[in-house]
């Protein structure tokens, strides 16, 4: 794994893009917000190797009758997701994805390397902006999912291998935040089968001396049929899948 060098990437040049599936924005129900796993980092070819075309929303969306908007920003932390929340309520969709959190350890894994202290309290923080996320999204009868970035092994990995495994208590940090989270929220539900099938797979991981932690296009398809299947039931009930 080339973690290191793509977190450092990342630090410097954060990608501030906005985005949407081919349907017509005035009729969006479902809006998926959230980072570089949103955007599609990893699927394209070019530079940056964005395509929103194959990323996880995209194929999401062609399991639905209704559209999906892509508001995934490359880099992008909890503190400046809730700066776009605005953007999110534009659409008024009755369905939300939400997946952030990723960057925020990102930022005290970078902060590491150079002899700055790693902020005990960041992961409380990264709820405090969610919590002001949601107290915005989560109101009347929207739906919202929130989508682990993480599952165990790849914590594991991101962690010891940057850190150190003194410091896995982050992982039990993020586990705590996401289950008080969908207890304080009525319609908040989580999702957290985001890298099954995927992390581990080189056939399913996008590569280059940079990165090695996004999927590829085929990776993204196998990430939205995850991210699916969790929501299927109510996505049904509303009369949302095809």
């Amino acid at each position: 794994m080339k973690i290191k060098k793509y977190l450092i990437a990342t630090a410097v040049a954060a990608l501030f893009l906005f985005g949407c599936s081919s349907k017509d924005d005035d009729e969006a129900k479902i809006v998926c917000f959230g980072n570089s796993l949103t955007e599609g980092y990893g699927a394209g070819t070019g530079d940056p190797p964005i395509d929103k075309n194959k990323s996880y929303p995209y194929y999401l969306s062609e399991k639905v009758n209704v559209p999906v908007i892509n508001l995934g920003v490359n880099g992008e932390t909890t503190a400046q997701a809730v700066k776009r929340v605005g953007k999110v309520l534009s659409h008024n969709p009755a369905v939300v994805f939400i997946e952030f959190g990723a960057n925020d350890l990102f930022h005290q894994v970078i902060g590491s390397w150079f002899d700055i202290d790693i902020d005990p309290d960041f992961v409380n923080k990264a709820k405090k902006n969610f919590e002001t996320i949601l107290d915005q999204l989560a109101d009347g009868d929207r739906q919202i999912y929130m989508i682990k970035f993480y599952n165990e092994d790849v914590a594991r990995e991101m962690i010891t291998e940057n850190l150190g495994k003194e410091y896995m208590y982050i992982y039990d940090d993020y586990e705590t935040m996401f289950s008080s989270l969908v207890s304080k929220y009525k319609k908040v539900s989580l999702i957290e089968n985001m890298w099954d099938g995927i992390w581990g797979n080189d056939e399913l991981m996008f590569e280059d001396d940079l990165y090695e932690i996004h999927p590829n296009a085929e990776g993204y398809k196998i990430m939205a049929n995850n991210i699916f299947s969790e929501a299927k039931e109510y996505l049904i009930s509303m009369g949302f899948v095809k």
